[in-house]
Protein backbone atom coordinates (compact mmCIF):
# COMPACT_ATOMS: atom_id res chain seq x y z
CA UNK A 1 0.00 0.00 0.00
CA UNK A 2 1.13 3.41 -0.48
CA UNK A 3 1.63 5.37 2.03
CA UNK A 4 4.42 8.65 2.77
CA UNK A 5 8.44 7.40 1.84
CA UNK A 6 7.36 4.15 0.13
CA UNK A 7 5.20 1.09 -0.22
CA UNK A 8 4.36 -0.29 2.88
CA UNK A 9 4.33 -4.33 2.71
CA UNK A 10 4.10 -7.22 5.25
CA UNK A 11 8.36 -7.13 4.46
CA UNK A 12 8.42 -3.77 5.66
CA UNK A 13 8.73 -0.12 4.02
CA UNK A 14 10.14 0.30 0.48
CA UNK A 15 11.06 2.92 -0.73
CA UNK A 16 9.75 4.69 -4.04
CA UNK A 17 7.89 7.55 -4.77
CA UNK A 18 5.15 6.32 -6.94
CA UNK A 19 3.10 9.51 -7.37
CA UNK A 20 -0.09 7.87 -6.26
CA UNK A 21 -2.47 8.50 -3.57
CA UNK A 22 -1.84 7.00 -0.46
CA UNK A 23 -3.58 4.11 0.57
CA UNK A 24 -3.22 3.08 -2.98
CA UNK A 25 -2.97 -0.98 -2.82
CA UNK A 26 -0.15 -2.35 -5.38
CA UNK A 27 1.35 -6.15 -5.94
CA UNK A 28 4.83 -6.11 -4.83
CA UNK A 29 7.32 -8.60 -6.58
CA UNK A 30 10.43 -9.55 -5.13
CA UNK A 31 12.93 -12.44 -6.28
CA UNK A 32 13.77 -15.34 -4.12
CA UNK A 33 17.11 -14.39 -3.31
CA UNK A 34 16.87 -10.60 -2.91
CA UNK A 35 15.10 -12.12 0.64
CA UNK A 36 16.94 -12.16 4.16
CA UNK A 37 15.82 -14.64 6.06
CA UNK A 38 16.60 -14.33 9.98
CA UNK A 39 15.70 -16.71 13.15
CA UNK A 40 13.52 -14.65 15.58
CA UNK A 41 11.27 -16.10 17.67
CA UNK A 42 9.38 -13.05 18.31
CA UNK A 43 7.97 -13.18 14.60
CA UNK A 44 4.81 -13.77 13.75
CA UNK A 45 6.23 -14.84 10.38
CA UNK A 46 7.27 -18.86 10.11
CA UNK A 47 9.10 -21.54 7.84
CA UNK A 48 6.53 -23.68 6.20
CA UNK A 49 8.62 -26.29 3.99
CA UNK A 50 12.35 -26.35 3.02
CA UNK A 51 12.75 -27.60 -0.45
CA UNK A 52 16.29 -28.78 -1.75
CA UNK A 53 18.42 -26.97 -4.90
CA UNK A 54 21.87 -28.36 -4.36
CA UNK A 55 23.70 -25.54 -2.80
CA UNK A 56 20.33 -23.93 -2.30
CA UNK A 57 17.23 -24.23 -0.69
CA UNK A 58 13.82 -22.49 -1.13
CA UNK A 59 12.89 -21.57 2.16
CA UNK A 60 8.12 -21.31 1.88
CA UNK A 61 7.59 -18.91 4.14
CA UNK A 62 3.66 -18.65 5.98
CA UNK A 63 3.75 -14.64 6.63
CA UNK A 64 1.07 -13.56 9.61
CA UNK A 65 -1.46 -12.87 6.85
CA UNK A 66 -1.04 -16.47 5.67
CA UNK A 67 0.48 -15.50 2.62
CA UNK A 68 3.56 -17.56 1.26
CA UNK A 69 6.30 -16.68 -0.31
CA UNK A 70 9.67 -18.19 -1.18
CA UNK A 71 13.14 -16.79 -0.05
CA UNK A 72 16.12 -18.64 -1.70
CA UNK A 73 18.63 -19.48 0.99
CA UNK A 74 22.48 -21.11 0.42
CA UNK A 75 21.62 -24.87 1.79
CA UNK A 76 24.71 -24.32 4.12
CA UNK A 77 22.03 -21.60 6.41
CA UNK A 78 19.46 -24.55 6.75
CA UNK A 79 16.14 -23.65 8.79
CA UNK A 80 13.88 -26.53 9.97
CA UNK A 81 10.33 -26.62 9.83
CA UNK A 82 8.19 -24.49 12.20
CA UNK A 83 11.21 -21.96 12.77
CA UNK A 84 10.17 -18.88 13.33
CA UNK A 85 11.96 -16.19 11.17
CA UNK A 86 12.00 -12.27 10.21
CA UNK A 87 11.74 -12.13 6.02
CA UNK A 88 12.99 -8.67 4.51
CA UNK A 89 13.27 -7.23 0.84
CA UNK A 90 16.04 -5.76 -0.75
CA UNK A 91 14.73 -2.36 -1.15
CA UNK A 92 16.39 -1.95 -4.40
CA UNK A 93 15.33 -4.99 -6.43
CA UNK A 94 11.10 -5.14 -6.34
CA UNK A 95 8.50 -4.47 -9.60
CA UNK A 96 5.25 -2.84 -8.72
CA UNK A 97 2.05 -3.22 -9.91
CA UNK A 98 -1.50 -1.80 -9.71
CA UNK A 99 -3.67 -5.04 -9.03
CA UNK A 100 -6.08 -4.73 -12.10
CA UNK A 101 -3.38 -3.94 -14.78
CA UNK A 102 -0.35 -6.42 -15.87
CA UNK A 103 1.94 -3.86 -16.74
CA UNK A 104 4.57 -2.95 -13.91
CA UNK A 105 3.98 0.67 -12.92
CA UNK A 106 7.05 1.33 -10.46
CA UNK A 107 10.66 -0.23 -10.56
CA UNK A 108 13.05 0.50 -8.20
CA UNK A 109 15.64 2.83 -9.18
CA UNK A 110 18.46 -0.08 -9.53
CA UNK A 111 18.51 -2.11 -12.78
CA UNK A 112 19.90 -5.46 -13.51
CA UNK A 113 22.93 -4.72 -15.44
CA UNK A 114 22.91 -5.87 -19.06
CA UNK A 115 24.37 -9.24 -20.31
CA UNK A 116 27.55 -9.11 -22.00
Amino acid sequence: MVQPGGLFTELGLLPLDTGLPNGTRLEVLLRPEMLTVEEDPDSATMVESIQFRGADVVCVLRLPSGRLIRALRPAAMMLRRGTKVRASGASSHFVAFLREQAIPLAMSERRPSPLL
